[in-house]
């Protein structure tokens, strides 16, 4: 799925999340919630592929995620998806 997609992906299950929040659902706002960050931070790795950037996560012996990205910006997270929120968007 290109970033177009799962950037539309991610927005309406915002708008999923908004909705159930406001109906006091937050049970299943959560997995609308989830599945837009997912959406999100997959969107935002297939834009730095886009952009000739390396991208290569790791797990480290501490159980931390290690991002890794060609320009030689390194991050460390407890979870794939918060060390590539954590990265800084490319520039096309």
């Amino acid at each position: 799925m290109d970033a177009k997609r799962l950037e539309e992906l991610a927005e309406w299950a915002t708008a999923q999340e908004q909705s159930l929040e406001a109906n006091e659902i937050t049970d299943v706002a959560e997995y609308f919630r989830d599945l837009a960050r997912c959406a999100a931070a997959w969107a935002k790795v297939e834009r730095m592929v886009r952009s000739g950037a390396e991208v290569n996560m790791a797990l480290t012996i501490g159980g931390e995620i290690q991002l890794r990205l060609s320009n030689g910006v390194f991050i460390w997270e407890t979870t794939p998806i918060a060390a590539v929120e954590a990265a800084p968007e490319v520039k096309p």
